[in-house]
């Protein structure tokens, strides 16, 4: 019936062969790119940063405007004191703790280097490398802070997702003796028979799509980033 992407709505189903498939045509463009020369590799990398600032952009932007009750039931808040307090404290899940986590962050600033290994395109390496460094380091600690922030005061743990849910919980004027359904907030398993909530920052990876305005920019600065990573490798590591 055609291709309906690599994970099902559902979460459930995720389609190893389509990630081979997109992501052997991916490596092979960026080899092309990387074979063209160092002109061409600039320009697709400023493209790409552009991209990425959008995305930054449309994150930070979304955590201000009035949202949907499809938003709010997957556990957006919009601004709140109450929603950072319950986020301050950690949180871990059975079998999780700091190192599990930070191993997932690790990678994340593993690229700040990656300038090191083109240093034979650089006029000046001695003086060029160190600042370069220092200045990604800097300017990537403010960001995570701040994106890490944002999401804790915007963003609860964890939320089903059931519009229905949503609205019976937070309308004042319903008895609580008439709420038949569990609370969206309520995502014990003995509540919900056995199943699991798929949104809050716990159960969903697609937690800035949500947040931010139009949630496309975000995938595309996923991708934006996730190819720059590629790129740099490709054209950095024979270099080293």
């Amino acid at each position: 019936p055609g291709w309906e992407g690599m994970v099902d709505q559902d979460f459930k189903t995720f389609r190893t062969n389509d990630v081979r498939i997109i992501g052997s045509v991916t490596l092979v463009l960026i080899l092309v790119l990387s074979i063209v020369g160092m002109d061409w590799v600039t320009r697709v990398q400023k493209a790409l940063l552009v991209l990425l600032l959008f995305s930054q952009v449309d994150f930070i932007i979304g955590t201000f405007l009035p949202r949907s009750q499809e938003v709010y039931a997957k556990g957006f808040t919009g601004w709140s004191i109450e929603t950072a307090k319950a986020n301050l404290g950690a949180n871990y899940e059975e079998g999780e703790s700091f190192f599990s986590v930070f191993a997932v962050f690790f990678p994340a600033v593993t690229g700040i280097v990656a300038g090191a290994n083109l240093s034979g395109d650089l006029k000046d390496p001695a003086v060029a490398i160190p600042k370069g460094t220092l200045s990604a380091i800097v300017t990537t600690y403010i960001t995570y802070m701040i994106y890490g922030t944002v999401v804790g005061f915007t963003y609860l743990t964890q939320a089903s997702g059931n519009v229905t849910e949503y609205e019976m919980w937070t309308n004042s004027s319903i008895p609580e003796s008439d709420r038949t359904l569990p609370s969206y907030l309520d995502c014990t398993a003995a509540s919900r028979e056995g199943e699991q909530c798929q949104y809050g920052t716990i159960h969903d990876q697609q937690t800035m799509a949500v947040i931010s305005f139009t949630g496309y920019l975000i995938y595309g600065g996923c991708f934006a980033a996730t190819i720059s990573s590629a790129i740099a490798s490709l054209v950095g590591a024979p270099r080293v």
